[in-house]
């Protein structure tokens, strides 16, 4: 079956052991996943949080990229061709967007 790509934003808040600041209570970060399906992307995403210490907060949204249209304006972020070459079960993270304070969802 064909690998899609998919987009995920995300809340995450720290778990002890991650690799997050610890002034940042917690960030938005997009996450960049191969898989044949949205719930297996969502499956995906899920577990690589969890194995790199992050709790998951909230899921704003889950898109199926087009790869052929996909032109990132920052160079933080992945280029089609980065994108095409991830293998299933990996995830390629955004920068992470961090907070220091806590509000109100």
């Amino acid at each position: 079956m064909l690998k899609h790509i998919y987009e995920i934003s995300v809340e995450i808040k720290p778990m002890p052991g991650c690799n997050m600041p610890n002034e940042l209570l917690g960030a938005f970060v997009y996450c960049y996943v191969p898989a044949e399906s949205l719930e297996d992307s969502l499956s995906i995403m899920k577990e690589a949080l969890f194995e790199d210490r992050y709790e998951l907060l909230e899921i704003e949204y889950c898109t199926k990229l087009n790869l052929d249209q996909w032109n990132p304006n920052d160079m933080h972020f992945p280029s089609a061709q980065q994108l095409r070459e991830l293998d299933s079960g990996e995830i390629y993270y955004s920068p992470f967007y961090g907070y220091q304070s806590q509000y109100e969802h």
